[in-house]
Order: structure tokens, then C-alpha cells, then sequence
């Protein structure tokens, strides 16, 4: 689950006057908004069943047979039909001879059908606490603990069945879960690469003339778009430790960087670092991470910061999750006594259309404070994204971002408060089963537009195809 957290930070070129323009007025970044995390541990394939045989018998004849109840809760309990079973639990439990395994195995089913993980579990230890050479009980629990989450109890369970003599194929089933846990807790590692051609790198308006009261002004050609050829990197590091139950330590570096080889004084590298708590379970997960980073440009440090992020999540059916997260950090300058405070408040509605059609949706506020006043600024985001499986083994994923900044002070030149107007395409194609040494390459087209109330400054607007190739470790 995650994306690099990077803030633009945009402050007022004041050529004519001899200001040096900010770099951080170049970079192109993108900041890490609360987006769906999809890749969720898939528990193996269950095997086909045979053909059932149907039953037809009002509730009075049921409720006078217990033994044909039995029957009936069995059968539902191997149908997948658990909306039966409080009605026959309620008309078995009332005589003496029921089987009181019988009754808190279907209970434990019921409850983990209606979400209620913890308590299924609960009735299944306790089951287990009494009859340890439940072997059936044993695998519903192990099941109950991986769909929670819970991967260090369930594989502790696994094992243990993988010790009794059982059938192959339920020791086949046994080995996938096994296995799908320990791909779980491996070190997971996401690269990816980019061939840049990029027009305007510098993100710089490409007006010439600046008009102050009646005069003309020519801006000087270091601030007007610069060209670029090069690449950009991806780099993401993380490894989950279960601590216990659902207490996870989670830990994620990140680097994301350009190198342009035919104008390397815009070249840049950022790396973030978390390493934080976790806790997560079937419905949700809430994380505490503190994170450091570090900002490269022109292959020289640029500046540093800490902070804390909180991120929670939460299945609200198995079609709709809510994705949220907030951040505040802390930046200073290495070149400067500037000093800069950001809080970004996040959040995005997924929604599961079927398996082949994802649709999300997020809005954003980044608010930034600085020592200079200048450089404050709000910023508010609204975000839709569609990704769709094709025919022929085709793929796409369309994103689009809106975006509106309002600063809080007077641009110095034009002594106006400075407003700009973004919006951000981005649209991904690939085949499914491409893939060029291991890695998987995709076509991206990339449109970005900002409309500021100070054009000759701040307006640009550019677009690119990019071939990119990626790969998970």
C-alpha cells in the first residue's frame, strides 16, 4: 500500500528586481494523498464441492426431528448459506441431546459471516482449549486468523495441522496458505523507470515580456522553459513484522529522483523513510508513522524534514473502501534559514465495480506555513481515477486531478494575491502478459496545466508520452 509524500512549494519569481528564482518552483512532485491499496493476501482457491441435494420440509416437521436439524445445519454450514443458521440454531439448542460442538462451531460460522472475526475466533479456541484433536475446528480457525490478518497465530495454526496425517490435497491447501503468509512477510521491492523528453522541466512560464505600469521588461532566459532528456527512477522499500495478533512494525523507504544527462543542474533526488506502528485486521487498518526525508537538486543537498503521518483504512463492504490519511511535517533549507510547516489532510472513496472495473474518487487539502510569508499558501484537490481490464489482455488506468492554490500574501511584483489553477491527466496502457525481462512495460501520457492571475510567472502547461517499465520484487 503506499505513494511518495513530496510538496510543491511554488514562491514569487521576482526577476526585474534581482531575486533568484526558487528551485523548488521547478520540481515537479507529487504528494502522497491517501490512495487505495489494492493488493490485499488472496487465501487460496477452496475446492469444488459436489452437487448438494435439496430439501423440502416446513419449520414445524424441522423443528420436531433434531437429528434431521443436525442435517440442515451442517449442510449450511458446508452450502455457505450462514443467514440459516441462527433460525436452526434457535430450534436445535432446545433439546437436551444437542451436540454442544455442533452449536458453537455454527455459531463461530455465523459470527465470522457477519464480519465478527473476534468472536469466531474466540469460539473456536475455545473449542480447541476442549477438544485439541478437532482437526476440522482447528483449519476454520487458521482460515478465521489469516482473513483477520492475524498471519503469525495462523501460520502457527497451519503448521500444527501440517503435522497431522490428512488427506494430500487438504495438505496441498495447507501449503498455499503457508505460503501466501511468508510472501507476506517478505522484504517487498517496487522499481520502476522512465525515459524522460521533457520541454519545460524547470515548470516555468513561457511569457517573455513582463508589463509593470507601462514598461516592458524581458525576463532573463534562465527562467523561461527549460529542455531535458533523461530518466526518472522509483525505488520502494518495505517489510511488515507481525509483533503480534494484529500489532504490525512497519517499515518503508522510498526514493523517487530524475537525471537529466544533457542538463544535470536540474537533476533531483528524494528519499523518505518510515518507520512506524500498525495495526490491522479483515475491516481495517490504522498505521502511526514517523518519517524522515531528504531532498536532492543539482546533485547537491537542498533540504530536510521530519514528521508524522497517520493512516487509516477501512473495508465498508466488499465493493467500497475509505482510504484517509493526515500528515504534518516539518522543512528546513540547506541554503537557507527558511523554514516551512505542511499538514495534509487526505482522502479517497474506492469502489470494486467487478473484477475486471476499479473507480475512485479523493479530495485533498495541503495547507503550508513558512517563516516567510510570501511562500504560505492552501492548496485543495480533488481527485477520479478509473482503472479497467480490457480484452486481448489490455489494461488502463486514467487519473484526473483538480487542483486550486490560494496564497496568503501579495506577490511583491505585482502586488496581488497570487491564485493558481491546476489540473493533472494522467492516462496508463499496458498488456497484461508483456513483459521484458521480468519487467512490464506501459505507454503513460502526462498533461498538466496551471492557470495563474500571474501568467507571466506561474502559467505553463505541458504534456508527454512516457514509456515506463516496472517491476515487483
Amino acid at each position: 500500500m503506499k505513494f511518495p509524500l513530496s510538496f510543491l512549494l511554488l514562491v514569487s519569481i521576482i526577476v526585474i528586481s534581482g531575486q533568484a528564482q526558487s528551485f523548488e518552483n521547478q520540481l515537479e512532485q507529487e504528494i502522497a494523498v491517501a490512495m487505495p491499496q489494492l493488493e490485499q493476501p488472496e487465501p487460496p482457491q477452496l475446492l469444488s464441492q459436489e452437487p448438494q441435494k435439496t430439501y423440502h420440509i416446513n419449520n414445524q416437521e424441522l423443528s420436531a426431528n433434531p437429528a434431521l436439524i443436525e442435517i440442515f445445519i451442517n449442510q449450511a454450514i458446508d452450502q455457505h448459506r450462514a443467514e440459516l443458521l441462527p433460525e436452526l440454531l434457535a430450534m436445535y439448542q432446545v433439546y437436551s441431546q444437542a451436540d454442544p460442538i455442533l452449536i458453537q462451531y455454527a455459531q463461530g460460522i455465523y459470527a465470522q459471516s457477519q464480519g465478527n472475526y473476534q468472536q469466531a475466533i474466540t469460539n473456536y479456541r475455545q473449542l480447541l482449549a476442549d477438544y485439541p484433536d478437532l482437526i476440522k475446528v482447528r483449519f476454520k480457525l487458521a482460515q478465521f486468523l489469516f482473513e483477520d490478518k492475524q498471519f503469525t497465530a495462523a501460520k502457527d495454526q497451519f503448521r500444527k495441522l501440517n503435522a497431522e496425517y490428512l488427506p494430500k490435497e487438504i495438505h496441498f491447501r495447507i501449503g498455499q496458505y503457508l505460503h501466501t503468509i511468508e510472501k507476506q512477510n517478505e522484504l517487498k521491492i517496487r522499481f520502476g523507470l522512465s525515459y524522460l523528453n521533457d520541454n519545460n522541466i524547470n515548470n516555468a512560464s513561457s511569457v517573455k515580456y513582463i508589463y509593470l505600469d507601462q514598461y516592458q521588461f524581458v525576463k532573463d532566459p534562465r527562467y523561461l522553459p527549460q529542455k531535458g532528456q533523461g530518466v526518472s527512477y522509483n525505488l520502494n522499500v518495505s517489510k511488515l513484522f507481525n509483533l503480534i495478533d494484529h500489532h504490525y512494525l512497519y517499515l518503508e523507504n522510498h526514493t523517487y529522483g530524475k537525471y537529466y544527462w544533457n542538463n544535470k543542474d536540474y537533476s533531483e533526488t528524494e528519499n523518505r523513510t518510515y518507520l512506524g506502528y500498525q495495526y490491522q485486521n479483515a475491516h481495517y487498518r490504522f498505521a502511526l508513522l514517523p518519517l524522515y526525508q531528504k531532498h536532492w537538486y543539482a546533485n547537491k543537498q537542498y533540504s530536510q524534514g521530519y514528521g508524522i503521518r497517520l493512516e487509516g483504512d477501512k473495508w465498508l463492504s466488499n465493493q467500497w473502501q475509505l482510504v484517509t490519511a493526515l500528515e504534518l511535517s516539518k522543512t528546513s533549507y540547506k541554503r537557507s534559514e527558511r523554514i516551512k510547516y505542511s499538514q495534509l489532510y487526505s482522502g479517497s472513496l474506492l469502489y470494486i465495480a467487478n473484477a475486471k472495473r476499479l473507480l475512485y474518487g479523493g479530495a485533498d487539502i495541503l495547507v503550508e506555513r513558512s517563516n516567510i510569508n510570501l511562500e504560505q499558501s492552501n492548496k485543495y484537490m480533488l481527485r477520479l481515477g478509473w482503472q479497467q481490464e480490457w480484452k486481448y489482455g489490455l489494461s488502463s488506468n486514467l487519473h484526473i486531478q483538480l487542483g486550486l492554490r490560494k496564497f496568503k500574501d501579495k506577490d511583491n511584483l505585482k502586488q496581488i494575491i497570487r491564485q493558481d489553477k491546476e489540473m493533472r491527466i494522467n492516462l496508463t496502457l499496458w498488456k497484461r502478459d508483456w513483459h521484458w525481462f521480468n519487467f512490464t512495460p506501459k505507454l503513460q501520457y502526462r498533461y498538466q496545466r496551471i492557470n495563474s492571475n500571474i501568467p507571466e510567472f506561474y502559467s505553463y502547461d505541458k504534456s508527454q508520452f512516457q514509456l515506463l517499465l516496472e517491476k515487483t520484487f
